[in-house]
């Protein structure tokens, strides 16, 4: 069995997600991300309704980023998203405020911080250094002006970046996390 600490990483929120928290099991179960709010771990208070469209918005959030996560050091544009971007902050909230596992709150706290990586008006691409789509066998003078350029277009969103990511601490912390 395999510690879901252990399997932090790019990609694989998902399937921490999946994790069979009802048993508290800390083995990762691979496509079963839906079954996070089939778990002891949620209480359904916050009203049947609002939270069964949060937990739909929720999981298609997840696994959107299990396969669209901007590489580390890039942004993406919030078009991209599943629903919009004040719906998934919403439905983020009211996961939070229902989770009653320490575990899947820090799931969903980073998922709620992971928001300010989708901004408007990015573009189809991501703006950042993205290593996949650079061609490392290039000369490594070329490589170095793109690397510098991505990193100078992605100096211009740090601002919104971090007052976005800001807010949405405070947020968390008005949450009591």
């Amino acid at each position: 069995m395999q510690n879901w600490k252990e399997n932090l990483g790019l990609g694989l929120a998902r399937q921490m997600l999946g994790a069979d928290l009802a048993i508290k099991r800390r083995t990762v179960k691979t496509g079963t991300v839906h079954r996070l709010f089939q778990t002891d771990g949620m209480s359904r208070d916050v009203g049947e309704t609002s939270f069964e469209v949060a937990q739909r918005i929720v999981e298609a959030y997840a696994d959107f980023l299990a396969l669209a996560e901007p590489f580390p050091g890039c942004i993406g544009d919030a078009r991209q998203l599943p629903h919009y971007k004040q719906a998934i902050r919403d439905a983020l909230a009211v996961c939070i405020r229902a989770c009653e596992d320490a575990e899947l709150l820090t799931v969903l706290k980073q998922y709620y911080l992971k928001l300010c990586l989708w901004q408007d008006g990015v573009g189809e691409y991501p703006i950042g250094v993205d290593f996949s789509r650079i061609d490392l066998d290039a000369e490594p003078m070329k490589i170095a002006r793109l690397v510098q350029q991505k990193a100078l277009e992605i100096e211009k969103w740090r601002p919104v970046i971090e007052a976005e990511q800001d807010l949405l601490q405070r947020e968390l912390a008005e949450m009591g996390l």
